[in-house]
């Protein structure tokens, strides 16, 4: 099915390197290669999202996007080709819905309250109302065939499609989709085809067959071409080696640069102090990025998203007795395209905009007859964006649902990590490290806050029994007998199980730089990226909010600027065209990883060439 509308909607569409070494990799990967192609003409720059693949030379305007799926063709013909796109088992409860109308009705008052800029009050609409207007309206079935077509699998049998080839398969058709990536990871999980190592060749033969297929680059000469990768700021380390040796190993690339998206978008807009607010459509990021520096303190993830406002908005159209019945967005991902459809065509976040709208929609199944809707809608317009400030409306339970940037996952294959160090250190290495701590800190405080001998006498007998306790920097005191150390405090402060409003989000961020000069910056540089809240009226609301919650220091000192559309870049595109201008620049030779240096290093190679933290 498709949705015919006036308006516009967005395309869906070594350890240790001699000098020798490295002014070779230098002149190699900033320069030319062996065809002759110079800088941007041989590299290829990829950002991997949930719902999109962005991919194209670094020398191209704009990249190619393509939903970043795969199709199989299934060994058995009874199993579903059908995985849950907007739905999340972090809704499967009681309390969702009554937290989605709980929440809605809150975010609903606070409209209210809020005046437009002709100085009157909002008037909110009633659900009540709207669903008995709705209640009457049928659909309207016309004689006129549909245009639209399955895709054809029955010629050629192929063992697999990709991008929108696959969202067109007839659901009878025998094949199974899979989405590779979710919450910038790999998409493993218990379902079938969900094994790390199915999703990993579902990324190989998807990559691979996007670059063949819209940049005209056959696989063969993979090997002439260098890869830029965009990866999340806050990422599962067995990710990146996943898909590294997906790219060095298996593509056959010759060397790969790793960037993180926030460090690109700075790029992308020009601009080197610069607070990234990047709204995915599984995900929102949010990082402070100085002079091309992600600062790790101030990263954090929010799990919601763009199909998370289309699930709500899906919920809210319901209450108002939605015209289309046979809706399925669990079973029929041409339904779920329906309501992205009719997301980005009506919803907004113009305070301004009140009152009641009749809308008119058509749904066309592939060879069906075309099929008229309209209806009355009101907030729910307006509504389900707003979820980003009142995030209960999403009705998620469950943990994870935040992560910051004391997140780490272990990395077992790096001699180096913290993690197998502790893992692998004796006890006897143990006990005289946990020693040498306790005598530093006994060092360094007053005598009034000294262990008294009982406790000395505890912290011997665990040492001596070979226990961990928790080291003394961890549980320290300040004068006001505040913990100073800030991974404990960051972890207080944002459990993994609660989410946060984005508007309250971007002020944590802020307020984890070092000083108030860089904090004021970073308020004045808000730049809001991806496509999951490209709505009218983004940038005058959460600018709006976010000076309502600004700390009190800074109320009267510090301006606060949201940015979407900096130098008439697309926001859905900002992230990507910083990846292909930093493929030009000669600074980042060193910053190569070369298939040989992968191979012989694996991720420890990472930790020696990567601008960020491994």
């Amino acid at each position: 099915m498709e949705l015919e509308l006036e308006s516009e909607t967005p395309q869906l569409a070594n350890e240790e390197s001699t000098a020798a070494e490295t002014d070779q990799d230098k002149s190699e990967f900033s320069g030319s290669g062996e065809n002759g192609l110079k800088h941007g003409d041989s590299t290829i720059v990829i950002h991997p999202g949930s719902l999109h693949l962005r991919i194209g030379l670094a020398c191209d305007s704009m990249p190619k996007t393509i939903p970043h799926c795969i199709a199989w063709r299934s060994r058995n013909s009874s199993d579903s080709n059908i995985v849950p796109w907007i739905s999340r088992p972090e809704t499967e409860h009681g309390e969702a819905i009554r937290m989605v109308i709980t929440s809605g009705m809150i975010a609903q008052r606070q409209l209210g309250d809020l005046h437009k800029t002709n100085g009157k009050f909002r008037q909110a609409t009633s659900a009540d109302q709207l669903a008995s207007l709705n209640d009457i309206i049928d659909g309207d079935e016309s004689d006129v065939k549909s245009q639209l077509q399955w895709t054809d699998v029955d010629t050629d049998q192929p063992e697999y499609v990709i991008g929108e080839d696959a969202l067109y398969l007839d659901p009878e058709s025998g094949y199974h989709i899979i989405w590779p990536i979710s919450y910038g990871e790999l998409n493993v999980s218990a379902q079938p085809g969900h094994t790390v190592a199915n999703i990993s060749q579902s990324l190989e033969t998807l990559w691979s067959s996007a670059i063949e297929k819209f940049l005209d680059i056959p696989k063969a000469e993979f090997k002439d071409y260098t890869c830029i990768l965009l990866i999340p700021d806050i990422f599962n380390r067995s990710y990146i080696r996943a898909i590294m040796q997906i790219i060095l190993e298996r593509l056959n690339f010759s060397a790969a640069f790793l960037i993180q998206e926030s460090v690109c978008a700075g790029f992308g807009v020009g601009l080197s102090s610069v607070c990234v607010v990047d709204v995915g459509d599984h995900k929102t990021s949010i990082t402070c990025v100085e002079d091309g520096i992600s600062l790790e303190p101030s990263r954090i993830t929010l799990r919601y998203g763009g199909r998370d406002i289309t699930r709500t908005f899906s919920w809210l159209l319901d209450h108002i007795s939605f015209p289309y019945i046979d809706c399925q967005l669990d079973t029929n991902v041409l339904d779920t395209l329906l309501l992205q459809e009719l997301k980005h065509s009506y919803c907004h976040m113009d305070t301004d905009s009140v009152g009641t709208e009749e809308i008119h929609f058509q749904v066309r199944p592939p060879a069906s007859n075309i099929v008229r809707y309209s209806m009355h809608v009101g907030d729910e317009r307006i509504v389900p964006t707003l979820a980003v400030f009142w995030p209960d409306m999403f009705g998620l339970q469950g943990d994870k649902l935040l992560l910051n940037g004391a997140y780490r996952d272990n990395d077992h294959t790096d001699v180096l990590d913290a993690d197998y160090i502790h893992q692998t250190r004796s006890k006897q290495e143990e006990s005289a490290r946990l020693a040498a701590l306790k005598k530093k800190e006994l060092a360094n405080q007053p005598e009034d806050s000294m262990l008294d001998e009982s406790s000395q006498r505890d912290l011997d007998d665990d040492m001596d029994a070979g226990d961990d306790p928790v080291p003394p920097t961890s549980s320290s005191k300040n004068s006001d007998g505040q913990s100073n150390n800030k991974k404990t405090t960051l972890e207080e402060k944002l459990p993994s199980d609660k989410l946060m409003a984005l508007d309250l989000a971007i002020i944590w961020s802020i307020e984890q730089c070092d000083n108030d000069e860089l904090k004021k910056k970073m308020y004045g540089n808000i730049l809001l990226v991806g496509g999951g809240l490209l709505f009218e009226g983004v940038e005058s609301l959460l600018q709006y909010r976010v000076w309502l919650n600004l700390p009190p220091q800074y109320q009267s000192t510090a301006s606060v600027n949201v940015l979407t559309r900096s130098k008439d870049v697309d926001p859905q595109y900002v992230c990507w065209k910083g990846g292909s201008i930093l493929s030009v620049l000669d600074t980042i030779g060193e910053q190569w990883i070369s298939r040989e240096e992968w191979i012989t290093h694996q991720s420890r190679i990472v930790r020696e060439k990567a601008l960020f933290s491994w």
